[in-house]
């Protein structure tokens, strides 16, 4: 294969992935103002200025394309969540910053999250319960993995599953306030003090923390 066969091959592969990333955004801008089960491929085609059946070149079915999105947002969130985060800060500094991103990017993110959160009414299709599942250990694994590098936790000796669990409580109250700031379509800033969640959340972890 001589170099001009190589770009051409790479020319193409960057159109495949264009287009499909098309359909992905698409079925995003729909699933803005419907739900999975109103989508339909056609819609999605129209949206994206392609034939119905360009989809089934990428995708198996409108459940793929649904399955792919979730994993997009899912991906973008997490991007916004761990701005700035440097596995080498004191843990305080982390957490100060995983709050003030969570807080500060609600514009950008906020059709993302509702759009997962839409996604938990198909929990009972099993591939999409799997691919829910997957993401959410994968993105607590990376919260992880981001803290555990932290001199306090480092020299603490503080066990993994007990960060996963204070992780886990802190997505919970996280999850709460996003779903008041995308039902009020408020930001809840000037009733939650970032400050003094992260001083809280450090407390737990090095409290009492469990030695191994």
């Amino acid at each position: 294969m001589d170099n001009k066969e190589i770009n051409d091959d790479k020319q193409n592969q960057i159109k495949e992935n264009q287009k499909k990333d098309l359909i992905i955004e698409s079925a995003i801008r729909i699933l803005d103002h419907t739900n999975f089960q109103n989508m339909t491929t056609s819609s999605i085609a129209r949206e994206a200025g392609i034939a119905e059946g360009t989809i089934y070149k990428y995708f198996k079915s409108k459940k793929h394309v649904f399955m792919e999105v979730i994993s997009f947002v899912s991906h973008k969130i997490g991007e916004f969540f761990i701005r700035k985060i440097k596995p080498d800060n004191p843990l305080k500094k982390n957490l100060l910053i995983l709050g003030e991103n969570f807080f500060m990017h609600q514009k950008e993110i906020g059709l993302y999250y509702k759009i997962l959160y839409k996604s938990f009414s198909e929990v009972d299709d099993e591939e999409i319960k799997d691919r829910l599942s997957k993401i959410y250990e994968e993105s607590i694994e990376l919260i992880y993995s981001l803290l555990k590098s932290s001199p306090e936790l480092k020299s603490n000796h503080i066990q993994k599953q007990q960060v996963k669990t204070v992780i886990m409580m802190l997505w919970g109250f996280g999850d709460i306030v996003w779903k008041q700031m995308t039902i009020s379509g408020k930001n809840m800033t000037d009733e939650v003090n970032i400050k003094e969640v992260a001083d809280f959340v450090y407390g737990m972890l090095m409290g009492n923390p469990d030695r191994e």
